[in-house]
């Protein structure tokens, strides 16, 4: 199947060159008789095969049902991306920042977009400042493993803490033929940065509060392990130290546990590159602890 084209760019955002692309096809599974030797096909399931880019070295890295559609990488970041350029003013992309993160060998792929230019200050009730910047975060899975979609949010850039604002767009049975519409994507975009905007201000707010940390340790026990609360009270000080005694200490020590692997918040072994997976699945952990949070500074 011939790719997508998509409107010519201002400037290249390296997707071609990327971690997410390589070549990826289905295959029908069969199932071979260990003595006999006889063929039976599987008619619920197929595979997912990359090779490297000259067709060489054939591995599999998903088993998918029958009417999994194959929506590729380079498709959805390519409309994304296209999407980006016609919805966002110039002056914001100035400097615009892109990282691929895979796992699996490339059956899941997250591609994020920072936005320096976006930057707006924060201050806390200690004078502690920094900035936040504008990010997208797009997705996809090759083994059924997750949804493909996007998400905006916003990065602090003293320590790279990723903030998700919300989810945006849900595509996980979005076909990757003549329906993949490089416009897909623009009100989705805009509506992430009419979103950004009012976050801000919440965080303002948190940022000026008092943090209760009676309050504070007992959310933290209430939504983690206790052996997690532990860690977290403990990066919680060392954020204290930073931010000053406010609200938006806790946030920052729970957004650092969701962007870092870290010493205290290691990202478990499991045999297989799982890191950007997991980091991916913290952010969304993180995501629904959040109102708990706003809801001490309120």
């Amino acid at each position: 199947m011939s790719m997508i084209n998509f409107p010519a760019a201002d400037f290249d955002f390296g997707l071609e060159n990327s971690k997410a692309v390589f070549p990826v096809t289905t295959r029908d599974l069969q199932i071979v008789g260990r003595q006999s030797g006889c063929t039976l096909p599987v008619d619920t399931h197929k595979a997912v095969i990359r090779t490297d880019a000259d067709g060489s070295n054939p591995r599999g890295i998903g088993i998918v049902g029958r009417d999994f559609k194959l929506l590729k990488h380079r498709d959805l970041f390519g409309s994304i991306e296209a999407s980006i350029q016609s919805s966002m003013a110039r002056d914001l992309m100035r400097g615009v920042q892109v990282t691929t993160h895979t796992s699996f060998d490339g059956a899941w792929v997250k591609r994020e977009y920072v936005f320096p230019a976006f930057a707006s200050e924060l201050k806390t009730s200690s004078d502690f400042k920094t900035n936040l910047g504008f990010r997208l975060i797009g997705w996809n899975a090759y083994d059924g493993s997750a949804s493909a979609g996007l998400v905006s949010g916003l990065v602090d850039f003293y320590c790279t803490n990723g903030i998700v604002v919300g989810s945006m767009v849900d595509i996980a049975k979005r076909r990757h033929t003549k329906n993949l519409m490089a416009d897909h994507f623009d009100g989705q975009i805009k509506l992430g940065l009419e979103r950004v905007q009012d976050e801000i201000m919440r965080l303002r707010k948190l940022a000026v509060t008092e943090l209760d940390m009676e309050r504070a340790e007992h959310l933290l026990r209430k939504n983690f392990s206790e052996t997690r609360a532990n860690h977290l009270l403990a990066r919680l000080q060392a954020e204290i130290n930073d931010r000053g005694n406010n609200v938006f200490a806790l946030h920052s020590a729970l957004t650092y546990y969701s962007s870092h692997n870290s010493e205290e918040f290691g990202v478990r072994k499991t045999g297989g590159d799982n890191v950007a997976k997991t980091l991916h699945t913290r952010e969304a952990e993180i995501t629904k602890i959040m109102p708990q949070v706003f809801a001490l500074a309120a």
